[in-house]
Formats: C-alpha cells, structure tokens, sequence
C-alpha cells in the first residue's frame, strides 16, 4: 500500500508552517520573506515538498527557476493568487572563465513572466551578463518603472483587443480603474532546449523556433507607443513580424 499522495501533503503543509514561522521572525526584524523553489509542478512537490498553493499565506513574495513551461509559470502564479512572484531568468555560463556555450537571456524570456502575471525578474548569474543582456534589463526595467501602476496594479485580460500569430499565452492587456493608460504586452518566445535533468520526465525537448507573424487589431481611436521601438501606432490593424526571442509593449490612454 503505498501513501506517497499523504505524505507529500503532509510534509508540504510542513514546510508551509515552518516557513510561515520564518516570516513571523523576519517581520519581527522589520524584514520581508521571499521563498524560492522550483514552479509549481509534480517534481517540485516530490523534490522540495512545496505546494505554492499553501505559500502563498505565509511568505510575503515568491520566486522560482529559470526556462520553466509555461504552463508551470502560470500554475505557480495562478496558486499564489495576491502573493507577488518574481519570475526567474538566466544567463550561462555561470563563471566567466568557463568553455561552456553562452546563452544569452532574450527580451521575450524577460517579458515572459510579465506577460503571465509576475512584478519582476530574478536573475541569475550575473557573470554571464553581456552589454545587450543589460541592455535589455535595462528597456524591461524602464517599462515596468514608468507604467509601474498599471503593470504592478493592473487586471490581465484579452478584451477589446484581438491578437492572431501568437499563442493565448503569449499575449495579455493590463488595465486599472482610474489609471487612463492601457498596454498591450506580447513575445515570442524563443524555446531553449533544456539538458534532462532541468526537464520533468515525460515532457520534450524545446521545439523548432519561427518569426511569428502578428496580426493586432485596436479599437480605432487607439493611438500610443511601442515601448522597445519607441514608434508611436494607431488604432485599426497592426502588422508585423515578431523574431523569435523578441517582444513588443504597446501603451495608449
């Protein structure tokens, strides 16, 4: 008789307590608590007895990984409701001296998280880092900070727009009641296979990546911005071609 499903409930709900006692004692210090573990999966329960369902009352933001499936993204989101997350990114190799292949984080894995929900990045390996991954930090960071009211605060949704070429995922709006802008967020992810041990068993390797060709249609008394580009649109029909691993950010009042 096996009773795997009750342990691992048993020993995530462990973990949540404990860790809700670690934030009593950082609060106690003026201090905040962030928890970090794998995304919200099968493997993450059995290997770090997390539920992030069950963290999201006792740590007061979360973090995670790096290339996670989509779909884990918007579990661990979706499961810590208000908890606010931030979405790990990662640059290789891990130490400047090393031969290994260089992979660089692209704009559309940045925006990835955003897109799904997440107030920010965690970055990892910093020594890897080259000018246009700073660079591109540095346009994400800058969209987050000057829109931060309604990209922190905002609804996600997908009303009013209608976006063809991408995937539902890959595409949302952010709106806030008493805030007069809106934007339209979107990438196309550039799909980076990962070695098996980073992989849940059963799931495949990263699929073949294509420029994905965008179809955007506003309202036509919509006028703004693309943020990377700096081109200002407006309303009606938008075209365009989308590189793989690249992003756009549309904002209008």
């Amino acid at each position: 008789m096996s009773f795997s499903t009750e342990w691992l409930d048993f020993m995530s709900g462990r973990v949540a307590a404990v860790t809700g006692l670690f934030r009593n004692i950082a609060h106690d210090m003026g201090k905040r608590l962030t928890y970090y573990t794998g995304y919200q999966s099968d493997r993450t329960l059995r290997m770090y007895s997390t539920d992030w369902r069950k963290m999201a009352s006792v740590i007061d933001s979360g973090s995670a990984g790096y290339y996670p499936p989509i779909e884990q993204l918007r579990a661990t989101i979706d499961a810590l409701g208000d908890t606010p997350f931030l979405a790990g990114v990662m640059s290789e190799p891990d130490k400047p001296t090393s031969r290994e292949h260089f992979r660089s984080i692209p704009l559309s894995e940045m925006m990835m998280g955003i897109v799904a929900g997440a107030k920010g990045l965690l970055v990892f390996n910093l020594p890897a880092v080259d000018g246009g991954m700073f660079h591109r930090f540095s346009q994400v960071s800058a969209l987050l900070a000057d829109h931060e009211d309604l990209l922190y605060h905002g609804r996600r949704h997908q009303a009013g727009v209608r976006v063809t070429g991408l995937p539902s995922h890959a595409w949302t709006v952010f709106e806030r009641e008493g805030t007069p802008e809106k934007a339209l967020t979107l990438y196309n992810r550039l799909e980076i296979p990962l070695p098996d041990y980073m992989r849940d068993p059963g799931t495949k390797a990263a699929p073949g990546n294509a420029p994905a060709e965008v179809t955007v249609e506003f309202d036509r008394s919509v006028e703004g911005v693309e943020h990377f580009s700096g081109a200002a649109f407006a309303g009606g029909r938008l075209t365009f071609k989308l590189e793989p691993g690249d992003a756009a950010a549309y904002i209008w009042r």
